[in-house]
């Protein structure tokens, strides 16, 4: 389970990183987004895993 979920979250922050280095024209910090996706993905695989156990 925890092999998918990480995967899973690296095939997103990979996915982000090229989004974002495709589209953005400023310099916004790559490092800056992977940090909220990997946030956003930890809240997320912890309250399905919460949900899931309770």
């Amino acid at each position: 389970m925890l092999g998918v979920v990480v995967i899973f979250a690296v095939v997103i922050v990979v996915v982000v990183d090229v989004a974002v280095l495709v589209t953005t024209v400023d310099d916004t910090p790559v490092w800056a987004v992977d940090v909220v996706v990997i946030v956003f993905a930890v809240v997320v695989v912890t309250l399905g895993v919460v949900d899931g156990v309770g």
